[in-house]
């Protein structure tokens, strides 16, 4: 029994192994990417949650990659509102324009969703976004369900430079902490793309 046991386990972990390296050889191919768009996703993004996420609904990646494209992204008015009216709140776009944040010397804030991806965009300028996970993190608020947003802090964490070039994906395992800055505070205009999670 101890051997079929091993056995088992051995086998999910070679079935993992080959589904990883499929969704990153899928993520690096840009299969998911329209003819003409430009933009490559960070390389620290969880591939096999892109893959995943993308196969279970790809009618709204299609769409928003399509808006990404087409649309010219530094015109684009501050505020909220829905991709179209035929995905409803499956897809909401927020625009923000501001200053990045010096980072926290104590006590930082991490965002955790459960209903929606982020997908984060810098039209313009530069940020540094810091992430940390579950195991490394402890919980300072409530879940509003409303909002759909919990806040952690965490003392280990790791830190990436968004830039007009690329775009990030923050899955609901993400806690994140965006619009930072290194030392040289700069003014970003900014795309979150509001897209829902699939179970």
């Amino acid at each position: 029994m101890k051997k079929l046991i091993i056995s088992t386990m051995a086998l999910f972990a070679l079935v993992a192994g080959v589904q990883a390296q499929e969704a990153a050889a899928w993520v690096t191919s840009r299969a998911w990417a329209p003819a003409g768009f430009t933009l490559n996703v960070h390389e620290a993004v969880n591939a096999q949650e892109f893959y995943d996420q993308y196969r279970k609904n790809r009618e709204v990646w299609d769409a928003i990659f399509t808006f990404m494209r087409d649309t010219r992204l530094d015109t684009l008015s501050v505020g909220e509102r829905p991709l179209n009216a035929e995905l409803g709140d499956r897809c909401v776009l927020r625009v923000t324009e501001g200053d990045t944040k010096p980072m926290p010397t104590q006590a930082p804030l991490f965002e955790h969703h459960k209903k929606y991806i982020d997908l984060q965009y810098n039209r313009t300028g530069s940020e540094v976004i810091a992430f940390t996970w579950p195991g490394y993190a402890v919980e300072v608020s409530e879940y509003n369900p409303v909002r759909d947003v919990q806040y952690y802090t965490a003392l280990d964490m790791v830190y990436y430079r968004s830039t007009p070039d690329l775009f990030f994906l923050c899955f609901p395992r993400d806690y994140h902490m965006p619009s930072l800055n290194d030392g040289e505070q700069q003014q970003v205009k900014k795309l979150v793309v509001k897209i829902e999670y699939v179970e």
